[in-house]
């Protein structure tokens, strides 16, 4: 009986993995479409990364030049990104820690020295 009682315990771990797993790469999958969805008209398409931080997507958007960059945040293809992140990762969000896609998404240029601040500041 104590077997059958691990190997359930066991099995639903395992679902578990599965199921977070293929939630990760489905959001991963979704935000990499909306990337290249926003950016294709663009002139210069910029440098996509994505990575977590502390069990949340993050992004960092390199743009070859700051007036590319400066170009993009004008035009609004920047906050048209933010905003489509953050539809797609309200599920992520819980009363407490509510994900913020203007803490998640790093706009930067090649080049650019990016020095972090102490928080709240």
């Amino acid at each position: 009986m104590k077997s059958i009682i691990i190997a359930a315990l066991f099995g639903f771990v395992i679902f578990l993995v599965i199921r977070s797993s293929r939630k990760r790469s489905a959001t991963e999958r979704a935000c990499k479409e909306a990337f290249e969805a926003i950016f294709s008209d663009t002139p210069v398409k910029p440098e996509y990364k994505q990575m977590y931080a502390y069990g949340y997507p993050a992004f960092a958007i390199t743009f070859p030049t700051k007036l590319d960059l400066d170009d993009s945040i004008l035009a609004g293809t920047t906050n048209r990104f933010s905003d489509k992140i953050g539809e797609i990762c309200r599920s992520k969000n819980n009363a407490k820690y509510p994900f913020d896609p203007d803490r998640a998404i790093w706009y930067t240029y090649e080049g650019e020295l990016i020095t972090s601040q102490p928080h709240g500041e």
